[in-house]
Formats: structure tokens, sequence, C-alpha cells
């Protein structure tokens, strides 16, 4: 059985306690949402793998020429063929060389044009601000988050093999400030809230429900008190930040006492991830393999240039050093690639593959009993 992937893969790299829904993960495989989707593909998928069972074949590499047969029981070749991918890419360098195009980013809207040889590709008005939005809203659908929070700061630490990963996003100085600090290097990203940024909620008092704003433009939770409003800086906040079933809760210790609310998350993040890519220009063009990009936002400036027919010539040098074998037989798969100096081995039989696609969810991410 696979190990816990939630506990030894995303909560070693972030501080955060998630519980998908378990009902769900409890009944549900992987084969069950490919059937979802398309049952037809299911059906293909299955009768494949018992095919397997009985087929015999391999795949040979040398240089990055990748030569292999697929033969079934009764001898019939199922497949057989060569493909040179160094020469592919080459040839594909050599057309990237001659391309030409440009990509914008204008108010969440992507628009594309781009020319490889006789072929034109164009994408007009695409809406990446409100699909960015829907995505993030549908990955928090059925996710329990935890996130401490400490004089305005949303921190999340962990220790990594590689080593000590520490971050924090902070929303109380006008702006959102992503800052990480990592093995490989220190990140820090800045952007700005506007005055639109600005969000209402209730706070309940032995006077009734007082309707506050956290307003993150000027840093400040905003109460009305008698008349005055009374601002508590977002920088003296600390507390704790939970998302449950898409309801994001708030439990804070402020200057004038303990403050809950709770808010759909949905809306929030919308707001957050359309305005983020509203507010962001990009103007990428692409002329003989020389890609330019300039992104901004505000006052501040991001720009770079690519060789991208450098970086398609170095992946040619490293398939011209990549040999190996896999072979195919008895149900099982086994064999090794050599790509530069670091060697992939495989052994896998159709059997674990099979389990693997009807076992539920919820059983592949337990770990297994210690004996």
């Amino acid at each position: 059985m696979l190990p816990n992937l939630l506990d030894n893969v995303i909560s070693p790299l972030f501080d955060l306690t998630i519980t998908p829904d378990q009902a769900f993960l409890e009944t549900t495989s992987l084969l069950d949402i490919v059937s979802t989707i398309s049952p037809d593909a299911a059906t293909f998928l299955t009768s494949n793998l018992d095919e397997l069972e009985t087929t015999a074949g391999e795949l040979i590499v040398s240089a990055g020429v990748i030569s292999g047969s697929l033969i079934d029981a009764s001898g019939e070749i199922l497949l057989s063929g060569d493909f040179d991918a160094p020469t592919f890419l080459s040839e594909f360098g050599e057309t990237l060389a001659t391309a030409s195009g440009q990509l914008s980013l204008v108010d969440g809207f992507v628009n594309t044009n781009f020319q490889f040889e006789d072929e034109l590709f164009i994408i007009e008005n695409f809406d990446l601000a409100t699909f960015a939005a829907d995505g993030f809203s549908f990955l928090l659908s059925s996710v329990e988050t935890s996130i401490p929070l400490e004089n305005g700061a949303f921190l999340i630490s962990a220790d990594t093999p590689f080593g000590p990963i520490n971050s924090s996003i902070d929303i109380a100085g006008g702006d959102l400030d992503l800052s990480l600090e990592t093995f490989a290097g220190d990140f820090d990203f800045a952007i700005d809230f506007g005055p639109e940024d600005q969000f209402p909620f209730s706070v309940s008092s032995p006077l009734g429900d007082i309707e506050a704003i956290i307003n993150l433009d000027s840093g400040n939770i905003e109460v009305p008190l008698f008349g005055n409003s009374t601002d508590i800086p977002l920088s003296s906040l600390s507390g704790e930040l939970t998302v449950v079933d898409s309801i994001a809760t708030l439990d804070l210790d402020t200057q004038v006492g303990p403050i809950s609310t709770s808010f759909e998350i949905a809306p929030f993040l919308n707001d957050v991830v359309v305005d983020t890519l509203t507010g962001i220009t990009v103007d990428a063009s692409l002329a003989q393999g020389q890609l330019n990009l300039l992104a901004t936002q505000g006052s501040e400036e991001f720009q770079t240039n690519v060789d991208l027919v450098a970086l398609n010539d170095e992946l040619v040098a490293t398939l011209l050093e990549t040999d190996g074998g896999f072979a195919l037989g008895s149900g099982v798969l086994s064999g090794e690639l050599m790509i530069g100096g670091d060697l992939l081995t495989v052994s896998q039989s159709v059997d674990d593959i099979a389990q693997l696609l009807t076992t539920p969810i919820g059983d592949l991410l337990t770990p297994s009993p210690v004996v």
C-alpha cells in the first residue's frame, strides 16, 4: 500500500492540517473517477490491463533513440516502431528559431498569436482570472486547513530533507507580502492592496452584532464604536485561520478583546485571484527563438529574456546521453534508464497497477500497518 501521501508530502512542506472528505475517499477509487468522467475510457483501461498480463514487449533507448515492440499471446505484433527524439527536437529547434508571436494578459484576459512555419495559433479573450478563481475554489471545496497568524502574518514553516523552509504571508502593510526562506535561497513577492480591498464582517458584542471592516489597503480593522471608528492595526493581530467545507473562520486576539468571524472563502478568494490577475499586465513576444517577457503590476516591473533555442539544444544534449531499456513479460514491467549520470529503475507488475486503480483512495492514503 502506498504511504500516507498527505502526511509525507504536504505536511513536511507546509505547516497545515488537511483533512479531505473521508466519506468520498473511503468509497471512491481512481478507476471510479475515470469511469465518472468517461465510462468508455474506464472500460478501455481495464481491458488493456488484462491484455498486458499476457503481452510481451521491450523498449530500448540508445542515445535518445527509442525503439520497441509489443506482441500479444497469439504472436500478433500490437506495436512496433522507432522514434528518434534528438532528431525530432533538433528539427523543432530549427522551427523554433523562425517562430514569432505575441502573448498578452490585460484585465485578466489572455490573447495570443503565434506563427510556427505555416501554422497560426490564436487564442482570443480567454478569461484566465475567472478560470483560476473557479479552480482554486474547487480545490478548497473539501479541504480542512489551519494556519497560524502572528503579528498580521500567516506563518508556514517546516523541516525538509533538504533543509528548513520558513515562510510568511504578511497582510498588515497594505500589501500581500509573500516571503520564503528556503535551502535554495530566499524569495519575496508583494502585491499592493487597493482601496477596493475592504471586507465587512460582523462582531458579536454585549450590545449586539457590530459591523466591522477589514481594510487591507490601510492595514487596519475598522470597528465603529459609539459613533466613532476604532482602528485595530493588522500588525497587532495573532490567532488562527481555519477552513472547513469552504467556510473560513478567523479567530483573533486583539487590543479590544477576542474577535471571531466566519465567511465563505470562495467569494473572498475570487476577489483576491481576480483582482490580482486583472491588476497584472503581461506582454510577451517570441522572435527567432528568443522569448522576451515584461510583467507590470502597479509601479513594479519584472522583465526576463529566455533563449528557447538554447534550452532546446540542452534537452537534445541530455537525450544524446540517455540509454537503457525496459522489458514486459508475465505481467511485470522492469528495466532501467540512465539519464546523464542519473539512474532510473522500474519494477512494477500489472497486478500492482490494477490494484492501485481499484483501491479506495482513502486506503491509498493510509499508512501500512507496522508489523
